[in-house]
């Protein structure tokens, strides 16, 4: 009887043990696909901010109005990256460059850690001023969730109040895209975005 149990012990360890490196494996390749996927999505991001690093006149007129957007934030990036003094660049910014970056970096706040990183992160000092900003390009569905987010956030940071305004946050970034808006922005103030 004792040898039966420890066959049948000894049976369901390996298995557990097979079934444990199975999983191990699985995570790892899955890790691996996903960290290549990012890897692919950076070096995109670079070679767009390459490609748009001067963005001329001529070269504006090539691009569609849906990839305005991503065009001028990868110009924007880029300035600042290069820049000794990122500040400086900031307040050299246009008006409508000043708009395009700041919805740009408030949503890539939000995305990245919700809106408690964007009211705790190093550019919280967007945050109060977003929905105004986001009103000029006509943004309007995203400027009632930052309102409703300022309005949590003067009551005290509680991030689980935040949670469900992160979620309709990100949903509306996948179903009226804010680069739509910004695209109709950036069209319609194109010398603002033109390097000299």
């Amino acid at each position: 009887m004792e040898k039966k149990l420890e066959k049948r012990y000894g049976l369901e360890l390996a298995v557990g043990a097979a079934v444990l490196a199975a999983s191990t494996i699985t995570a790892y390749f899955l890790m691996r696909k996903d960290r290549k996927l990012l890897e692919e999505k950076v070096k995109a991001f670079i070679r767009l901010g390459e490609r748009y690093r001067h963005l001329t006149g001529p070269l504006f007129d090539t691009i569609p109005q849906r990839q305005l957007y991503r065009a001028v934030t990868a110009n924007l990036d880029g300035k600042l990256k290069d820049a000794a003094d990122p500040n400086e660049v900031l307040s050299s910014f246009t008006p409508e460059q000043s708009t395009i970056y700041i919805i740009h970096d408030v949503c890539r706040s939000i995305v990245s850690g919700g809106f408690i990183k964007l009211f705790t992160g190093e550019h919280s000092v967007f945050a109060q001023s977003a929905p105004e900003i986001f009103e000029q390009v006509g943004a309007h569905d995203y400027t009632d969730i930052l309102s409703r987010a300022n309005a949590i956030f003067e009551g005290g940071v509680n991030a689980s109040e935040f949670q469900p305004l992160d979620a309709a946050f990100l949903t509306l970034l996948k179903t009226n895209p804010i680069s739509q808006c910004c695209g109709v922005f950036i069209s319609e103030h194109r010398s603002a975005f033109l390097d000299a």
